[in-house]
C-alpha cells in the first residue's frame, strides 16, 4: 500500500515537473518563514516549549524535503535529453563506455543494427571503446542483427542507397569475433533476427532510439535516460531478455 502511494507521488513528479517545483519553492519559503517565526517565539517570547519543539521539527522536515525537490537533478529523472543525431551524443556515448571500463562489475551493453561507430566506423567512439578493452579491460555485450535474417535484408534494401547494411554488420561480426579472441572473452556478442531499436547503457545511463527506414541509425535522434527512469529499466529487461533468449539458441546449436 505504501510502495503504491510512493510510486504515484514519484510518477505525478516526474510527469509534472513544472507544478512540483513550484510547490517545493512555495513548501521551501513557507518552511523557512515559520523556522524563523517558531526561533524567535522561542526566544524572546513566552511559549510552550512542546509547541515549539514540535513546529521546529515539522517545519524542518519539511524545509528538507522541499531543499531535496530542487537540488535533485529531477532532469534526468524526468526529461529525457535529446539529441538530433549521433554525432551530438558522442561524449555522452564516451562517458558510458568509460564508466562501465571504471567498474569491474559493470557490464557495457550495446544492441543495434551493426554499432558500426563502435566496431567498424573510425572515431572517438570507437577509439574509446578500444581503449577501454585495452587498458580499462572492460566487460560489453552486444546484440546485433543477423546478417542472414529477413530484416537485415529488408534493412538492407531500404539504406542501399546510403550504406551497404549487410556487408556492415558481417564486417562488425568479424570485428567482434577478434576482440573476443583477444579480451578473453570479456567482449560477447550474439545475433538477433529483428531490430527495433539501439541501445547503449551501463550501471548508470542509457541512450537509446527507434528505427526508422527513413534514416540510418547515426542520423536518428537519441534519448538520454537515467538509471532511475523507467525507460532505463524497461531497456534494460528488453536487452536481457533477448541476450538470454539468444544465447540460449546459441548453446543449444552447438
Amino acid at each position: 500500500m505504501l510502495k503504491s502511494k510512493l510510486q504515484f507521488v514519484r510518477t505525478w513528479l516526474q510527469e509534472n515537473k513544472g507544478p512540483a517545483d513550484t510547490i517545493a519553492w512555495l513548501t521551501f519559503a513557507i518552511s523557512l518563514t515559520m523556522l524563523v517565526v517558531l526561533m524567535v517565539l522561542a526566544c524572546f517570547i513566552a511559549a510552550p516549549t512542546l509547541l515549539i519543539g514540535a513546529g521546529l521539527g515539522v517545519f524542518s522536515s519539511l524545509l528538507v524535503f522541499s531543499l531535496g525537490l530542487l537540488l535533485v537533478p529531477q532532469h534526468r529523472l524526468v526529461h529525457a535529453p535529446a539529441y538530433e543525431e549521433r554525432e551530438q551524443a558522442q561524449k555522452l556515448l564516451q562517458q558510458i563506455i568509460q564508466s562501465a571500463g571504471g567498474s569491474p562489475k559493470t557490464t557495457l551493453c550495446v544492441m543495434g543494427v551493426a554499432a558500426a561507430d563502435f566496431l567498424a566506423k573510425e572515431g572517438p567512439i570507437k577509439h574509446c571503446f578500444l581503449n577501454a578493452v585495452d587498458e580499462s579491460k572492460i566487460r560489453a555485450r552486444f546484440i546485433l542483427l543477423n546478417p542472414d535474417s529477413q530484416a537485415a535484408s529488408l534493412r538492407h534494401e531500404f539504406e542501399s542507397a546510403r550504406v551497404a547494411t549487410k556487408e556492415m554488420i558481417t564486417a562488425c561480426v568479424r570485428f567482434l569475433d577478434k576482440l573476443t579472441r583477444q579480451s578473453d572473452g570479456r567482449v560477447e556478442y550474439t545475433l538477433h533476427d529483428h531490430y527495433g531499436c539501439f541501445l547503449c547503457f551501463n550501471h548508470l545511463d542509457m541512450v537509446f532510439h527507434p528505427y526508422f527506414v527513413s534514416a540510418t541509425g547515426s542520423e536518428t535522434p537519441l534519448l538520454e535516460f537515467h538509471c532511475d527512469h523507467r525507460a532505463y529499466k524497461i531497456g534494460k529487461e528488453h536487452f536481457d531478455k533477448v541476450w538470454k533468449y539468444e544465447t540460449a539458441k546459441k548453446a543449444e546449436r552447438q
